[in-house]
């Protein structure tokens, strides 16, 4: 049971991972695009940043799941629908089970 309960938290903390990398590129490539065109303001870009990780309920042990909290401000200059695919691809690379949904504040 809990050789299981380990695998299942290392295949997580690998989601975890994933996910974050990706969006961390992603943040990257926009931040390269902003500095590269002096033209360009932060409106013209979209922004990405990870405000709340929340998992696990002790230090020593991995966390069943997690959730990540994500601030991101898209120019209305971007395509919504194929922003919001590819952060259905996102999810789908990170592994079964990863899912997102949008939360307006």
């Amino acid at each position: 049971m809990n050789d299981l309960c380990a695998r299942r938290g290392l295949v997580l903390v690998r989601f975890q991972q994933r996910l974050i990398n990706t969006t961390l590129a992603f943040r990257e490539e926009q931040r390269k695009i902003l500095e590269g065109d002096h033209t360009k303001t932060l409106g013209d870009v979209t922004t990405l940043n990870l405000t709340i990780l929340e998992g696990g309920v002790q230090v020593n042990v991995l966390p069943e799941k997690f959730t990540a909290f994500f601030d991101i401000r898209v120019p209305p200059t971007v395509d919504f629908e194929a922003f919001e695919k590819e952060i259905s691809g996102w999810c789908q690379e990170a592994g079964e089970g990863v899912t997102y949904e949008f939360v307006q504040v």
